[in-house]
């Protein structure tokens, strides 16, 4: 079955904003938190310091994307399969991992890291689906490999029940995380969204063809411009000092953040695009095919350091006034394509070989069961 391009474009367009918001966070953010904090935040020009603000967004409205997508197109089938993301992150974590045991025997990574990378590295090599190396990818796998169940509970309830059922989790997943962080609450957002993908769906209100895309745009202009606007209180906020008053207000303002920011920019264009009548682009398609690694590449603990700051030098393009926002959204376009080429190759000569022999593992399985 041929793929759509309108989400598949979806996906290529919700991986960059996770790209960008990496640079903002990774690049820029990182570099915040230590004791010239407040120093390096004001060297910076107003105008970058609301565009990193600008780019932060980005990271949760692409994985909720990512996860609507999911609920959208998973909803009404009874088996599902986690063979296709298992297989390139198992691949990728080994190629990283032993990349960058080259990279450490050459001399060529930063020593002072060394003890953190060993445990990424460990994650990463012996177990990169469930670890958390890649926190996205854990959640993930964890919900479509629960997909099956989620469904049967959807399918068992009234139209009217899972609107209501919708609302209570809203409620209690954006609430809670003011009072207690906790690491299953990435799992529980992750079920949800996937959630409202399966309603969207079953709902039936993205086959209605409407030709006015302005409502949709402007939703999601001005969330995002209120996500821009909280994170900028942020970066003033719990980046530049520790207090009890400034941690609460940081902790307030990113709740706010992921309960109304994240759900009406992911909603809201993931609506705009179900609409879009394009035709079947295998330019798009194919793209789309590798957005994934983009992630897995660039947001590797074992890469990630090295690409913002030895690679691209981003915070050190932070004090150019005008430059910075230019010469961010050409990092983002060039990490993505690099990686895309990287991931087309991997597709065209390793996939082959790798799906063919687990293909005969289970034709071989296959037998042993039959007798």
């Amino acid at each position: 079955m041929e793929r759509k391009s309108n989400i598949e474009l979806l996906r290529i367009v919700a991986m960059f904003m996770i790209v960008g918001s990496h640079l903002a966070c990774h690049g820029v953010q990182s570099q915040l938190l230590g004791n010239n904090t407040y120093q390096i935040w004001n060297d910076g020009s107003e105008i970058n310091k609301i565009f990193v603000s600008f780019l932060n967004p980005g990271g949760g409205v692409g994985v909720a994307l990512f996860f609507i997508i999911t609920g959208y197109f998973q909803v009404n089938k009874e088996k599902v399969t986690v063979k296709k993301v298992a297989l390139e992150t198992i691949l990728y974590g080994w190629s990283i991992s032993l990349l960058w045991i080259v990279a450490t025997i050459m001399g060529l990574t930063r020593k002072a890291e060394t003890h953190v990378s060993l445990l990424v590295l460990l994650k990463q090599f012996f177990n990169p689906l469930l670890s958390g190396a890649w926190w996205f990818v854990t959640v993930y796998v964890i919900v479509l490999f629960n997909s099956p169940v989620i469904n049967k509970i959807i399918k068992n309830m009234s139209k009217r029940s899972f609107s209501v059922a919708l609302i209570l989790m809203w409620m209690i997943g954006y609430t809670l995380p003011c009072f207690e962080e906790a690491a299953y609450f990435e799992i529980y957002r992750g079920v949800f969204f996937y959630c409202v993908g399966a309603y969207i769906k079953q709902s039936g209100k993205c086959d209605i063809k409407v030709d006015k895309r302005a409502p949709y745009i402007l939703t999601f202009i001005v969330a995002w411009i209120m996500g821009t606007v909280l994170y900028h209180i942020y970066g003033y906020t719990c980046l530049l000092t520790e207090s009890k008053t400034a941690i609460f207000v940081g902790k307030i303002c990113m709740t706010g953040f992921h309960a109304t920011v994240v759900p009406i920019c992911s909603i809201s264009l993931f609506a705009l695009f179900a609409r879009m009548k394009i035709a079947v682009n295998h330019m798009i398609n194919g793209m789309a095919n590798t957005v994934f690694a983009s992630y897995l590449i660039s947001d590797s603990g074992l890469v990630r350091d090295y690409l913002w700051h030895d690679l691209l030098h981003i915070d050190d393009f932070w004090y150019q006034k005008s430059f910075f926002p230019l010469f961010a959204i050409g990092c983002v376009a060039l990490t993505m394509l690099i990686c895309t080429l990287i991931d087309l190759l991997r597709i065209k000569w390793i996939e082959p070989i790798y799906l063919n022999q687990l293909s005969k593992v289970e034709n071989l399985k296959m037998r042993f069961d039959g007798q």
